[in-house]
């Protein structure tokens, strides 16, 4: 009996450290400035210039990426209000999230993989 309440305790444990090991960080991040907004609506692509994040750890330079949106793309501005993707405008600064899996598919300008979970306009 004592076994197999400490073999559940160390499998709780062992859950536990694999799950507490992501911590909610997302799997790519683009942080940067729009370049281009003039295909937004019509093609659902934006061109900008960002410094990606993998797993949390930042690239050193910054690149030209084309950024896929969708229907399901969640803009918000700097207050936190939903706005639509015809509000956004070259020169906007944003941070863009992108789902597990997002790889950068072309050389420069890159094109991210997969269309953005969200983009949040900063100041």
């Amino acid at each position: 009996m004592k076994k197999i309440i400490f073999l559940s305790i160390i499998a709780l444990f062992v859950f536990l450290a694999v799950g507490c090991g992501k911590q909610g960080v997302p799997a790519v991040v683009v942080n940067g400035t729009i370049s281009d907004a003039s295909s937004a609506v019509q093609n659902k692509t934006l061109m900008v210039n960002g410094t990606l994040s993998w797993q949390g750890e930042a690239e050193k330079n910054s690149r030209d990426l084309t950024v896929l949106l969708n229907d399901s793309t969640k803009i918000t501005d700097a207050s936190g209000k939903t706005t639509k993707i015809a509000s956004l405008r070259k020169g906007d600064r944003f941070s863009a999230v992108f789902p597990e899996g997002t790889k950068i598919v072309s050389p420069s300008p890159g094109k991210v993989s997969n269309p953005a979970t969200s983009i949040k306009l900063t100041k």
